[in-house]
Formats: structure tokens, sequence, C-alpha cells
């Protein structure tokens, strides 16, 4: 089914619920993380969950996988049900390295034209004929260069296992690129 207008199946993920390069920047991690560990807990004890969110994203973006899912386990439990959570964990898990179940978050899209397309290849462990690999380029080629030296050689094997070995050598080169030894 395609939403008004836009063309976009209405079940890809909207960028925004997954622009890992916007959630955080080139400052020091320690620098970031500190503004928002002091927002977390308010008055009375009580659990911030924008910021149990925002720490959760930031460590991702700096792809510290299972401290993103620890802190996603102090939310109020009036916000475990968010949706968001079901998207950071399957984002943690991947980016420690872990194997997905079968119905994952991000299951159907890789044909997306966001950056969801990228999470969705991932997920599934390999690219599919129905990828749309331009999408899942752009996305990695919009990571800070440590996710990009992290994700890029699992990225392109799935490409080079797909038989897109021009994609596969495309993402290693932006890997060498970053200059920053493994």
């Amino acid at each position: 089914a395609l939403t008004g207008g836009s063309g976009e199946a209405e079940h890809c993920l909207q960028n925004r619920d997954v622009a890992i390069h916007s959630w955080g920047n080139e400052s020091p991690f320690a620098d970031q993380l500190a503004p928002v560990r002091s927002a977390l807990v308010r008055e009375f004890d009580d659990v911030n969950p924008a910021s149990v969110f925002a720490l959760a994203r930031m460590y991702l973006y700096f792809g510290f996988g299972a401290e993103a899912r620890s802190i996603l386990t102090i939310l109020p439990p009036e916000n475990q049900d968010a949706p968001d959570i079901a998207f950071l964990d399957a984002m943690a898990m991947l980016m420690d390295g872990a194997v997905l179940p079968v119905n994952h978050p991000f299951s159907g899209q890789q044909g997306c034209e966001g950056d969801s397309a990228l999470w969705g290849a991932l997920a599934d462990g390999l690219v599919k004929k129905s990828a749309n690999t331009d999408a899942i380029q752009q996305a990695f080629s919009k990571m800070p260069t440590h996710l990009r030296v992290h994700l890029g050689p699992r990225i392109s094997k799935m490409f080079a296992e797909a038989g897109d070995n021009h994609i596969a050598e495309a993402v290693l080169r932006a890997v060498d690129r970053t200059g920053v030894e493994d």
C-alpha cells in the first residue's frame, strides 16, 4: 500500500526513526554524554523517558550496543512499549553483531527509500534481490566514520555474497578512505 503522494510504502520507517548519523556529533563522547545523563533523573527520582531515548541513541551513535540496550531497561513501565524501543533494541543488537530472529522490527525495510533499508539488510543478514541498494549505500555514507569502519566490512560482505561486487568494493573503499585503523 502506498501513502498519498510520497510514493513511499507506508510500512517504511521514517528516516528520523533510524537516522543514527544525527544522534551525535564530532565532539568527544564524554562531552556529549554528561548533559544527557544529568537529565536522566528528574525531581523525586523520576526517570525522564526523553533522556533515556536520547542516551540510547547517543550510545548507538558511538557504537555501544549493549549500553544502549541496558539504558532502555530503566524506562518507566508506561513507556516500556514505546514503538521506538523495538527499533533501538534491534539496532543495538546489530551494532554488537548479533543475529536477529526472522521476525525482527526491520522486516521488509530493504526495499524502502530511506535509511531503514540499511538496517533491514543488516537485520536480514543479506542483501535481497528487492533491496534498494542506492538507499543502503546512502545511509551507509551518512554514518559517522567510526560506524562506517565498524559496519562496513559486514555490509561489504553481504553485497559480495549477493553478487554485487561493485557495491561491495565501493563500501570497502569508503571504509579505507576514513583513514581509521580497525
